[in-house]
């Protein structure tokens, strides 16, 4: 399983201490001969690990911390241009 392309999704009570991140992601799973591509609900307490809202399965955490750097540097380029 691999993640890739983050989308940051609704923030729910904000600045609290019960506050909740949404986000999708595109999960690529492979076999021999095919790729699957799915895009998943992920759901983050605050200052909690990332896990999938379908299954309550955490993320890869290595992979789940390179997808959010890449998704803040695209953020920070397009506010640039």
């Amino acid at each position: 399983m691999k993640l890739i392309n983050l989308v940051m999704g609704q923030l729910v009570n904000k600045g609290k201490t019960n506050e909740v991140q949404f986000a999708e992601v595109t999960i690529i799973t492979k076999s021999w001969w095919r790729k699957k591509y799915e895009v998943k609900t992920i759901c983050k307490y605050r200052c909690g690990s990332w896990f999938f809202l379908s299954s309550g399965e955490f993320c890869p955490g290595g992979q789940m911390d390179e997808v959010l750097r890449s998704f803040e540097a695209k953020q920070v380029l397009r506010e640039l241009t």
